[in-house]
Parts: structure tokens; sequence; C-alpha cells
């Protein structure tokens, strides 16, 4: 009977119970060495060591905090699936209350004021009316939610490994196999689990409303920034870490004393634009922060400065943190409502552990703690309103069990029924097809919601599939390893000397084996089946790209984010270059450009291109284009991409008329150079949000002010002749960039100069349209109270 009356409380939790979100995920970013590890470590009350490692990748720490009350808990006695048991079971057992209840009143024969719904024979459940109205809406809100504001990346698989895909017709041929009796034995085992679960908790009481924080510990080195795309959202808050002692002008270094070629600001603009850019909601929101109640846009980061130690004065601190704000603001206007300026400056040193410095990490601390719990407080995704159903906990659960050691025998048990499946790769029909023999599932729709989800929670990694089935990795951890095997900084200790050739190979020329890569996935324990998925979804993710030899013979990885920064520059002494054409949009629209976008503008344009023929210096690739017989050479400025043309020296005058006639050709109207305009146009609107609307266009630099100038067909004043659009300059002056790259002969300048004009003219009509709309809405709220008074 008590079993029986628990196993109802469960059906109840599982169908009708929700809790407002228990999880958020906090992000330590920011460049290398500047010191993100030890905050969290005293964050965490770890306390400082001396020498610890670079973080490789990312690390997730075995700590969790409480929102509420900073509190912080020790994740190997109190993790992450524990605390889902605990708030399910706290659930189950205010449901097997209510049931307990009734059935004593029942027995009594006393008069209840709940509506019976009978839903089978063998037992009766119970609705109140506004607890289906309140469950109602706060379904309605996550589906919404995630509906409007949420979208990873969508890559297109093509697997020997087809799964059934969702759909209609699937649902009908799962449901015509599967019995009833079956699915409701799985559903009594998954009660029982909790049952027992329950028999071990005795602390449940303040579990229903506590949230907690999940802490997720960024690598600083910049070619970690690409291999970071699968772990972020735009529903965590990211705390972005800088050295207070350096000038933000200066270039960082490692702490192995060697420069990355990049400076302070361009790193924090890296991380800025990928943080923010890489994530596609615009979601705003109203918070208070230190009684200063401030509009807040997604995703949130909090500013916060390390080192502190250095500079004994406090004033002069404050005085810094301001100064490096100020100059990151005057590059980044547009990203002002997602920083919070914190001014929290932490005291690093490991070798000062006086009372004062403990006292101050510990006020540091709880400042950083009470900003962030006012941000969950206010933010959409974590909100008291904000209703998570229970069964996507139950799910969660359940997909532990795949990578949880402690529960074999459950796991065990769970597959002999129905042949049940669990895996660290899963593809969403999977998924699909586990939830209907739990009786957890309820649309296609519910299902995405909550895949993405446990995905901003850090739980799974959701690769969505455009037309496709999508990818669900539930080993997050093992994925992890498997990254930081492949992107990886330092050479293996030892090993097959193969091996640690093609190791270094990666990072001498930017391509990667494709031996090594196998093997990497062989140690990590990737089964057979999966590897070419995992493959396919690195790829996706643009962290690989695939390059074949011109014969198929053999099979290379194009990875231009290894290359080191010390591979400087093309050897380009036999070869007669072209001055230089820029693509992009002018500095005050995209002040930096990331590398991220550089790399999958690289990506984009070998494939285009299908030629293995890439050579790769930093930040700087060199592809050979065979219709002309000439190299393109596309490179990363500051704002923009640069690209020149080479082509062999030659002796003989006829040699050199012949490749300059044939580059001519090269240059018609689908000339390469239009290509990489294309490319990275649609690059930018796909991967910057704040910036879709924009179009790239070509620029030179003026041989005068030398500042670039934009190409379009009204300031082409003759052949070769370009007008200066500097307000200072308006010089009128030869340009050999028209004239190299035939700009003036192309017809698609006039044609997009066109269609540039229509775009604006359409633009200006509606907002006109808008402005007058707005005008007469405001002019009939006026006349009505006139006319009824």
């Amino acid at each position: 009977f008590e079993e029986k009356q628990y196993f109802d409380a469960y059906k109840k939790a599982s169908t009708e119970g929700t809790f407002p979100n228990a999880f958020i995920r906090i992000i330590l970013a920011g460049p290398p060495n500047v010191g993100k590890t030890s905050i969290r470590k005293i964050f965490t009350d770890v306390g400082l060591s001396h020498d610890s490692p670079p973080t490789l990748v990312a690390e997730i720490p075995d700590k969790m905090f409480k929102i509420r009350k900073f509190k912080i808990l020790d994740c190997r006695k109190c993790d992450f699936r524990k605390v889902l048991n605990r708030k399910v079971i706290a659930k189950i057992e205010r449901y097997l209350q209510q049931i307990n209840l009734q059935s004593n009143l029942q027995i009594n024969n006393q008069p209840i004021g709940i509506d019976y719904t009978i839903k089978n024979q063998n037992f009766i459940e119970i609705k109140s009316n506004n607890d289906k109205i309140h469950q109602q809406a706060q379904q309605v809100q996550q589906v919404q939610h995630y509906q409007s504001n949420i979208e990873l990346i969508t890559p297109k698989l093509t697997t020997e490994r087809q799964r059934v895909a969702s759909g209609n017709v699937n649902m009908a041929f799962i449901r015509n196999n599967e019995t009833e009796a079956d699915n409701s034995k799985v559903q009594s085992f998954i009660s029982q689990i909790y049952r027992q679960f329950g028999l071990k908790f005795n602390d449940k009481s303040d579990l229903l409303d506590q949230q907690f924080g999940k802490l997720l510990d960024f690598g600083g080195q910049p070619i970690y920034h690409i291999a970071h795309r699968p772990f972020t959202s735009a529903n965590s808050i990211y705390i972005l870490v800088f050295n207070i002692t350096q000038d933000i002008n200066e270039e960082v270094i490692t702490r192995d004393e060697k420069s990355i070629r990049m400076t302070y600001l361009e790193i924090m603009q890296e991380w800025l634009i990928s943080i923010i850019e890489g994530n596609s909601s615009q979601d705003q929101f109203e918070a208070t922060i230190n009684n200063r109640k401030s509009k807040y846009s997604l995703p949130i980061i909090i500013l916060v400065a390390s080192h502190g130690d250095q500079i004994p004065i406090e004033e002069d601190r404050k005085n810094k943190f301001k100064e490096f704000q100020r100059s990151l603001m005057s590059k980044l206007p547009m990203y002002e409502n997602n920083i919070y300026s914190s001014q929290i400056i932490f005291n690093c040193n490991n070798e000062d552990n006086t009372q004062a410095t403990l006292n101050h990490r510990r006020d540091c601390c709880q400042e950083l703690h009470d900003i962030i719990r006012e941000f969950v407080e206010s933010m959409p995704f974590t909100s008291a309103d904000y209703g998570i159903p229970i069964r996507w906990y139950i799910i969660a659960t359940i997909l532990h069990l795949a990578i949880d050691d402690t529960d074999k025998e459950d796991i065990a048990q769970l597959e002999n029924i129905q042949s049940i499946s669990i895996a660290k790769i899963m593809k969403r029909s999977d998924i699909q097809k586990l939830l209907i023999k739990c009786r957890l599932y309820e649309s296609d729709q519910e299902l995405h919601n909550m895949l993405l989800y446990l995905h901003d929670i850090g739980e799974i990694i959701y690769c969505q599939i455009a037309d496709d089935d999508g990818i669900i990795i539930t080993d997050v951890d093992w994925f992890l390893r498997t990254m930081r095997d492949i992107i990886r900084l330092d050479d293996p200790n030892a090993g097959n000397l193969g091996i640690l050739s093609d190791c270094d190979k990666s990072r001498q020329t930017g391509k990667m084996s494709k031996k090594y890569l196998d093997y990497v996935l062989n140690n990590n324990r990737v089964a057979k089946d999966d590897q070419e998925i995992v493959l396919q979804l690195l790829e996706n993710y643009d962290i690989i790209c695939k390059m074949k030899s011109k014969d198929n013979s053999s099979m290379e990885y194009f990875v231009p984010y290894l290359l080191s920064p010390e591979i400087e520059k093309l050897d380009l002494d036999n070869y007669v270059t072209s001055d230089k054409l820029y693509i992009g949009c002018s500095d005050d629209k995209i002040p930096y450009m990331p590398d991220g976008i550089f790399y999958c503008l690289l990506i984009s344009c070998l494939k285009k291109w299908n030629n293995s023929d890439v050579e790769i210096c930093h930040q700087c690739v060199r592809y050979y284009l065979e219709d002309g017989n000439y190299y393109l050479i596309v490179k990363k400025e500051k704002s923009h991409i640069s690209l020149q043309y080479c082509y062999q020296k030659f002796d003989e005058p006829q040699d050199r008329e012949n490749a300059i006639e044939a580059i001519a050709r090269s240059m018609s109207d689908e000339g390469p150079h239009w290509l990489v305009k294309k490319e990275l146009s649609q690059i930018i609107q796909q991967r910057m949000i704040n910036f879709k609307k924009l179009y790239c266009q070509f620029y030179v630099e003026c041989s005068k002010c030398e500042k670039l100038t934009g190409i379009k067909y009204k300031n082409l004043e003759g052949p070769n002749k370009v007008r200066c659009q500097n307000r200072r300059c308006k010089l009128l002056l030869f340009n050999k960039s028209v004239k190299d790259w035939m700009i003036y002969e192309n017809k698609n300048l006039l044609k997009e100069s066109k269609e540039t004009t229509e775009i604006k003219n359409r633009s200006h009509s509606a907002l006109i349209e808008e402005k007058i709309s707005e005008a007469s809405q405001a002019v009939v709220q006026e006349i009505i109270p006139e006319a009824r008074s």
C-alpha cells in the first residue's frame, strides 16, 4: 500500500510538479595569467597554492555555492545529482502528504473541496483549479522563453549512424511497438529508485526554494576561445577578470614569460565579443544592484580585478580600475548594458595570509556573491515566476546514470527493461524514445526546451542540427577531457614518436593529422560508432576542418588557431605581391575583428576552394588558387581583413604577361575577393547578433592620410582613382589597390551600390511610416479623453 501511494505521488510530481529554476552557471573568463583560478579558489574557500598550472580549455570545480545565503558546498559530498534528487524527493513527499490526507478524509467520509478526475481504474488524480492555472502559465512561460531567446549552433550532420528522427510518424512507430505494461514497469522502477534515495536523505526542508551557482573556469589562452563555444550560454553569469597592474595597451605575457602578441585591450575585446555575440539572446531586464536600479542585457558580465596586492594605496587601485573600465567602454560602447563594473579588486598573493588580507578576501567574496545574488533574483531565467517541470530534473538524473560509477546496479536494471540505452553520446531521437519508455515525454517542443535548459546549466552539451536529429553529450567532463587532448599547448611527456611528432606539427603548421585525432579519440574511449559523430561535431563548431589531398590518399584537419604565434610571416621573396585590399565594416561599427570570426572565415574559404594547398603563419593564411596559378593571402588586421595576391617572379616578359592575364581572368565579376567579402558578411550576420544588419564592403588605404576609405561606386572617379572619405583629407588620388584588384572595371560594385541604395530607401520609408504611426497614436490618445469630456 505504501509503495502504491509513493508511486502515485511520483506520477503526480512528474506530470504536475514545478520548481523555480534551481541552478545557474557562473563562468570565470579573462586573459591568461591574470588570476582567474586564484579568485575561484578564494571564492570557494579552497586556499591558494604555489605554482598552480594554467587552466587547459576549461575546468569544472568540485564546488557549488548557495545563492540566497553565501555557503560553499563540496560537490564530492553534495553534488549536482544529489541536489536534484533531494528536490524531486521533497516534491514527491509533498504530493504524498496530499494523498495520505485524501485517504484519511475518504476513510472518515469527510467532504473536501477538491476536484476529482478519474485517470484509470487503479488510482485517482487530484487537481486543484488554481494549481492547474499556475502550472499552465509556468509551462507557457518556459516554452516562450526558450522558443524566442535561445539559439545554439545548428550544424548539419550526415553520418552512417543515422537513427530514428523525431516526428509524428516515428512517434506512432514507437508507440505501436511498446506496451503500456512495459512502460509502466520502467516508471515504477524509477519511482522505487527515488523512494530508496529518500530513505537516505534527512535534510530536505530547505531545498524546495534554494538556488545554487555552478562554477566553470575557462582557460585564458587565445587558442581556447573557439573551444569554449560548446559551453557558453546567454543564461550564465560571466566574471571577467583582468590584472589591475597591467596597462590596457601592453602585450599579455604568459607565466613562462612569452608574449601572446595581443594587448590586454585586444584580448578583453576578444572575450567580450565572443561571450556576447556568441549568444542569440537579447533579453533585457531591470536589476537593483547596491541599491541602484538599472537596465541590463543578457548575457551579464561582471568586471573584477586581480593583483590588488601589488598596488598598496587603495585610491590608486580604484583609479586604475576606473581607467581600465573607461578604455574598454570607449572601444565597445554597444556593450555597456551587458557589463557591470564591480570595483572588486582581489589580493591573489599566495604568500600573503595575514589576518587583514584574509578579512579583505572574505569581504570581496561576500560582495561578489551579493552582486551575483541580486542578478539571479532579477534575471528572467532564474526569477521566482519561472517554473521548471520536475520531470526535467528526473530526466537529468536518468541521464546521469550513464556516467555515475556509484549506480552501476541501477543502470543495469534500467537497461534490462525494454533495452533502454543511456550513453555519453546520444541523438535527440534516442532521448525521445527513452522518455517515452519512462513516461516522461510530453511533446517534441518540450523535449527541445528541456535539452536547452540542461545545456544552459551545464549538465549536457546540446548541439541542434538544422533539418536533422540533434546531438547530446551527456558526460560533459569526458568531452572536456577529449577537447584538452586535441587542443593542447604542451607536448605529451612520453609516448609514440609518431604521435609526439604529429602533436608538434599541428603547432608548427596549423594542420592536424587524422592519425593524431584517432589516437586522442581512442585514448578517451570513444566508441567506433561515435567517433565520426564527435569529429563532425567538432567540425561544425569550427574547431576542426577536414582537408583531403588531391588524390584522396591522405587526410588532415585544418586547425589555424593552434599555430604558434612564433610562426610570424610568409616567405614572399620570389613573388610579386599586389597592394592590400581590405574587407570589413567601419571602425565605429566593429572596432575589432575577433579571432573567432577570422578562423571561421578561413575555414569557410577552405571549404569553398576545396584545396589543401594552404600555408599558415600568425593570423595569416596563404591559399593556392589553381584557376589563376597564384596565391591569395588572407590576413587579420586590427578591425578588418586584408587581402593580397602574389605570383611567381619571371625573367621572361612573355611569362610575366601570361601570369598577369591569368590573374585578370580570375579577378572577373566572381573573383576571390568577392567570395571572401560574401563569406565574411554571412559569418558576421550569423555570429555577431548586434551587427547582423551590417554588410561588409571593400576599403583601400589612402596614400596621403593613411586612413582606410570605403570603396563605393560614387567615390571611384575614373579608372584607378578614389576620393578619400576621411573628412580631413577628401583628396582624389591614384590608388594601386583599385588597379591591382580591377575594382573599377567590376560590374558588381555598381550593382551592389544600387541594391544598398534600395535597401536604405526601404528602411527610410519604413522608419517614416513608423514615426507617422507613433505620432497618430499619440494624437488619438490626446483627442479621445478630450472628446469624452
